[in-house]
């Protein structure tokens, strides 16, 4: 696994900024690539992914979940809605959780981290709908879900290693503080 990043506040600061871009520009990208990619109706890439993922390994739980909200946040008021943001924030606060602690028990590989993620960032839009809707019927999309969140967990590891290694050789590189 990944060690994480001690460094100043300001700099630290900087990359959480940086990262959250980058997690706002892959959703914004993701409304135009999902259903060009995968044709199951609401099933989405989940390219933000990369970023969170790298900031939970990199940095720690408190700063994913504060990306993660920020990126929820801005994008549902500039590209979606606030009803959006309901389901979002659901998904991604069980999916961060879920993979702060198999991350912490360092059992599983980055692959087995994201795409329990991914199942997870599922399972909780679904039981934000089925409170929302009142219905449990929605669960019924279940095994399409979980196909996807396989896959697309998979890819999402694959980009965030690559990520995590790069920090690595940048931080490895960078002058001492003077």
């Amino acid at each position: 696994m990944h060690k994480k990043a001690k460094m100043p506040v300001a700099r630290q600061t900087a990359y959480l900024a940086a990262f959250t871009a980058g997690a706002i520009l892959f959703s914004y990208a993701e409304t135009y690539l999902s259903a060009a990619v995968i044709p199951i109706p609401g099933v989405r890439l989940g390219l933000a992914n990369i970023m969170i993922l790298s900031v939970l390994c990199a940095f720690g739980l408190k700063q994913a979940i504060l990306v993660s909200l920020a990126r929820t946040l801005v994008v549902s008021l500039l590209f979606s809605s606030l009803t959006s943001a309901v389901f979002s924030i659901c998904g991604s606060l069980l999916s961060i959780l879920v993979m702060f602690l198999l991350y912490r028990c360092k059992i599983f590989s980055l692959y087995g981290i994201s795409v329990a993620g991914a199942m997870m960032h599922n399972i909780g839009q679904l039981l934000a709908a089925a409170v929302v809707t009142g219905s449990f019927s929605i669960f019924s999309y279940t095994p399409y879900l979980m196909l996807c969140a396989v896959i697309t967990g998979i890819v999402i590891a694959l980009l965030t290693n690559t990520v995590l290694t790069a920090l690595q050789k940048i931080w490895k590189n960078e002058r001492p503080e003077w």
